[in-house]
């Protein structure tokens, strides 16, 4: 028998699928670069929820209820010392001013909305915030158990 033409084989090399990959994968990052991030409100938000985590800490840690009291301006930090809450200031417990653009959605009469957390860590029950900026809403949530959730 005598051998016929060799027969070439089809489909990709694997040169042409990583440079396909490379120009996929460029194209996507071009993407990501373009999408508008949130802004102030995402930091504040996150910057807010991690101050809940440490004030959740501190009322174990301490054996104290601690309160994160929240309003239009920003938010502070109280612990309660003989059944009254005197306002912490030092160190990570300073009061904090919302970032430029950022606001809290707050209820029509803008009352502060407070969190506070037990000697046990818990929260005694739920309680959100809206942040809004110029391009994002986020939510900051903390449950009964006094975990701390970022939407």
């Amino acid at each position: 028998m005598i051998p016929g033409p060799a027969r070439r084989s089809t489909g990709f090399t694997l040169v042409e699928t990583m440079v396909v990959l490379l120009l996929v994968a460029l194209l996507a990052a071009a993407v990501v670069l373009t999408l508008p991030d949130g802004g102030g409100a995402v930091r504040a938000t996150e910057r807010f929820a991690a101050h809940l985590v440490h004030a959740r800490d501190e009322a174990m840690l301490g054996m104290r209820p601690v309160r994160v009291v929240v309003d239009a301006d920003g938010y502070r930090f109280e612990r309660q010392d003989w059944g009254r809450w005197q306002a912490l200031a030092d160190g990570p417990f300073k009061p904090v001013h919302w970032e430029s653009g950022v606001r809290p959605v707050l209820d029509r009469d803008a009352s502060p909305v407070s969190f506070v957390f037990d000697l046990q860590g818990g929260a005694g029950g739920s309680g959100s915030l809206v942040l809004a900026g110029e391009r994002a809403r986020m939510r900051v949530e903390v449950d009964p158990d006094g975990e701390v959730h970022v939407e």
